[in-house]
């Protein structure tokens, strides 16, 4: 009888590449958006929503004039997945979220996993996409944790703020936005996942 090993993977990998959307594709992004109407957002699992939480989200369609950025992000999110985590991502393609942490209302999201109940539950991959130059805000980090940082009771990373730049983790770990002391941070937020995790 022939025994195959597992498949190994790096189930707590962070992926991150500076330069995936030029500011050409960011600009035509923003004019496309500019009539989809602002809500605010939630969460589903906290009561407390205003203390963990305070930005302004736009969710995107799957459709034109979007549908070229929805492939370009599953075919990069694909290929580091079959390096990486080889989760089972086939379905549970949720619409882009575009969010925005503004200083006026200190803007900021504590930390949380992206995977969770009902909806949530088909999580497995997260993607964050700055659209903002760094130049253009303060504070606003993106923190993600990592144990391979170091030792510490609960290391993470903070993420660069090139603007353009894309980054892909795991929608377990735990991650969080610092409040935004000047200006505005925009980004793209995104989550892949399947039936289960694995």
């Amino acid at each position: 009888m022939i025994t195959f090993l597992p498949q190994e993977s790096f189930p707590t990998a962070i992926r991150l590449e500076k330069d995936f959307l030029s500011d050409i594709v960011i600009d035509k992004f923003f004019k496309f958006i500019k009539d989809i109407p602002y809500k605010e957002a939630e969460i589903h699992s906290q009561e407390d929503t205003d203390n963990h939480r305070s930005s302004k989200i736009k969710w995107i369609p799957h459709e034109d004039p979007f549908m070229d950025l929805y492939f370009k992000c599953r075919d990069y999110i694909g290929n580091q997945n079959s390096y990486h985590w080889k989760f089972d991502i086939d379905s549970g393609w949720e619409n882009f979220q575009y969010t925005e942490y503004r200083s006026d209302t200190k803007g900021h999201y504590d930390w949380h996993v992206d995977i969770g109940p009902t909806f949530a539950s088909y999580r497995k991959l997260s993607m964050v996409i700055q659209l903002s130059n760094p130049e253009e805000y303060e504070g606003g980090d993106l923190q993600i944790f990592d144990p391979i940082v170091s030792d510490e009771n609960f290391p993470y990373k903070s993420v660069p703020k090139k603007k353009g730049s894309i980054i892909v983790f795991p929608s377990f770990l735990p991650h969080r936005v610092t409040p935004v002391t000047g200006g505005i941070r925009k980004s793209l937020v995104w989550w892949v996942g399947g039936d289960h995790l694995r």
